[in-house]
């Protein structure tokens, strides 16, 4: 089998690949030992076999007055949600470093010294390295002790360019490109802070329709599927904000997540509720915005 581009240009293909038809009964014969229910009738449980992504509808997380010391990284977006982020954190006495792609590394510093913005390199593997010895260098208020890097906010693929062809094949710049350096400059470090992937409208729920921008972003939700399972004490997070929310709802639906430090991988805000994928047998009649549409 060979599969094109848009183009025409072959990208890819797989070569050996069998099929085979199977009955229905097979799969019963093989999902049920037993063979027959009680009354006699064959018990069908080739739906077993059968799983989907279902997005299920879960209570918010407001964090506290007040946090544990510690800064976040903030890989800033031009939408203004994370200059809302850091101002919320910072109202809460938590510490932030706002992070923007630039065409150098430059580094601004708080009039008490601290590294309060960074420009690094989206692209450039060493400012990712930089940017972390940076933050990890710098004392807290106290004079004392050292800022521990608390998490990792990656809001760049919000910006991820998706107007024609070309822009997808540079959106990777902003979106799989630059987290693959965050993660490869995490791995370096003794205690690795968890990492939080933010899209907005990656995710189909219910009636959602996919445009340009989700195309550009999806490839970051498996992106953090493969960091989950090679790094699992990152604990890496997504998090799909809601296109139709206003700037500031967007950037409380994420102070949330910040505080919840529980095990959600996957989780969606649309119309004002919070939802997380949950690995549910396939019953046939799951609809509504409660079903994430091509993952079975």
């Amino acid at each position: 089998i060979d599969l094109f581009a848009p183009d025409g240009e072959p990208v890819a293909r797989l070569e050996g690949l069998r099929f085979q038809q199977i009955d229905r009964l097979t799969i019963s014969d093989a999902g049920d030992d037993a063979g027959e229910q009680e009354d006699g009738e064959r018990k069908d449980r080739g739906t077993d076999w059968l799983y989907h992504v279902k997005w299920v509808e879960t209570p918010f997380q407001k964090m506290a007055a007040e946090g544990k010391q510690g800064r976040w990284l903030v890989l800033d977006d031009s939408d203004g949600i994370g200059e809302l982020l850091v101002q919320r954190l910072s109202d809460r006495g938590q510490a932030s470093v706002l992070v923007k792609p630039g065409s150098d590394y430059e580094v601004d510093r708080s009039p008490n010294g601290e590294c309060h913005r960074v420009r690094i390199r989206p692209d450039i593997a060493e400012d990712y390295i930089r940017l972390l010895n940076d933050s990890a260098h710098d004392t807290a208020s106290n004079g004392e002790l050292p800022n521990e890097i608390s998490g990792v906010i990656h809001l760049w693929s919000l910006d991820a360019p998706h107007d024609d062809e070309t822009s997808f094949k540079s959106a990777h710049r902003l979106s799989c490109g630059s987290a693959l350096h965050l993660i490869q400059a995490l791995a370096r470090k003794t205690n690795r802070p968890q990492v939080f992937f933010v899209t907005r409208g990656a995710q189909l729920l219910g009636d959602d329709q996919p445009t340009r921008s989700t195309l550009a972003q999806a490839p970051l939700t498996g992106f953090r599927n493969v960091c989950a399972a090679e790094y699992p004490d990152l604990g890496p997070l997504h998090v799909d904000l809601d296109p139709t929310a206003g700037t500031s709802v967007q950037a409380d639906n994420l102070l949330g997540e910040l505080a919840r430090g529980d095990s959600s991988q996957h989780v969606a805000y649309r119309r004002g509720n919070r939802y997380e994928a949950r690995l549910t047998h396939f019953q046939g009649s799951d609809n509504g915005v409660s079903e994430a549409r091509g993952e079975r």
